[in-house]
């Protein structure tokens, strides 16, 4: 296998419980993310990785129930947990892609691998730095190189957010997807209450025809640029409990 995509989700989130599976457009909000991202053509397979946990059961049967496939790992080794789910597919390279991000759009995700398999880097995303709105946040990585990070990654805090190794050493290859117009400050990921509002209120706005795309959503913020502060006054990462 080439590309294995990993989408990392557990129920307990601190701020706003069970998220994953408020619902969202009528379905779950993992599954929501998971469909988009299924409309990916440069991904080989899909996994949810969650933790062993029992507060995960539901999750991992919920997921199961909709036909995606799960691999569960240790609760807080966030970093062992991928390994251990990608070391039952052996692909050449990862996407992370965390499940507080519904609005995924998998035409820049495609982009994304496209840039990666093309530059031969270690690591590519398109945080380093972030122009794109957060929630849309998407890691490419070697499977070598992960095995790397978990060689080196002693901290529990390193091994929590899974790609610190490889977004600060010096010895690994990393390039950046950019966008033209910084749009970094525009919040589309759920971690409260008031996330959850506007994603379904953008939710609600898409048209069927583009309802994948990104910049749909962008438009629909800029007509109305109140739903902007809903969400506000939270920082970009300051709830990475997924």
């Amino acid at each position: 296998m080439k590309t294995l995509a990993i989408v990392q989700a557990r129920i307990g989130s601190t701020r706003l419980p069970g998220k994953v599976l408020k619902d969202l457009g009528g379905q779950p909000m993992i599954v929501f993310l998971l469909e988009r991202l299924r409309k990916c053509q440069l991904l080989d397979h899909i996994v949810l990785a969650t933790s062993d946990s029992i507060s995960d059961d539901e999750l991992a049967s919920t997921v199961q129930e909709y036909n995606f496939e799960v691999r569960r790992g240790k609760e807080h080794d966030v970093l062992a947990r991928f390994i251990e789910a990608a070391e039952q597919y052996n692909p050449e390279h990862l996407v992370r892609i965390t499940g507080d991000c519904p609005l995924i759009d998998p035409q820049l995700v495609d982009q994304i691998v496209a840039m990666h398999l093309e530059s031969g880097a270690d690591y590519t995303s398109n945080i380093e730095p972030p122009t794109f709105p957060d929630g849309l946040d998407t890691e490419v990585m070697t499977f070598a190189a992960l095995k790397r990070a978990d060689r080196y990654s002693l901290d529990i805090r390193e091994r929590e957010h899974v790609t610190t190794y490889l977004r600060k050493s010096d010895g690994v290859r990393r390039v950046n997807f950019t966008n033209e117009t910084d749009y970094s400050s525009l919040r589309w990921t759920v971690d409260t209450a008031e996330d959850l509002e506007l994603i379904r209120k953008i939710v609600d706005g898409l048209s069927p025809e583009n309802a994948l795309l990104w910049t749909e959503v962008l438009e629909i913020t800029k007509t109305h640029p109140e739903w902007n502060e809903i969400n506000s006054r939270t920082r970009r990462n300051e709830g990475m409990d997924i």
